[in-house]
């Protein structure tokens, strides 16, 4: 049996037996519970056994261009901006006309204080995948950062 069918028998007998629409009792703890959430050191040994992951994934196939992107991606939220520019930088190289590449450097950009780079980053986004969900998330971004300030070359 596959899963849409075990899902299908076991709301159908969920129904026979009187718990159709069942709600699950009220927690008592916030979805953010300290309890729950892993402490700062964890988390931190985590990023920093994933930029090693990642760095040997690089030194290992240079021209990998995902692992570029997935560490500019865990440099940015780092706070390592100018080493996530670097690495976006590469990954772009690689691979020109990857939405998920121009989506992240423009973050990037607008995030290093240059919103241009992230306006054009994005627009490329819009032009390599029309009608996308990298296309959506491209125009939502640059429906955020408004209108250019830069001088039109009209």
């Amino acid at each position: 049996m596959d899963a849409a069918a075990i899902s299908e028998a076991m709301r159908w007998e969920l129904a026979r037996s009187g718990h159709e629409g069942y709600q699950p009792p009220a927690q008592n703890y916030e979805p953010a519970d300290p309890a729950r959430v892993p402490s700062k050191t964890l988390a931190w040994t985590s990023a920093a056994i994933a930029a090693a992951a990642l760095a040997a994934a690089r030194t290992a196939d240079p021209a990998n261009s995902q692992a570029w992107l997935l560490s500019a991606t865990l440099s940015r939220r780092q706070g390592k901006l100018g080493e996530a520019q670097t690495q976006i930088e590469r990954a772009a190289l690689l691979m020109p006309v990857d939405p998920e590449i121009g989506l992240e450097a423009g973050v990037i950009a607008v995030l290093g204080g240059r919103d241009e780079a992230a306006r054009r980053s994005w627009e490329s986004v819009i032009r390599a995948a029309p009608g996308s969900g990298f296309a959506k998330t491209a125009q939502g971004y640059l429906d955020q950062l408004g209108p250019s300030t830069a001088p039109s070359g009209r």
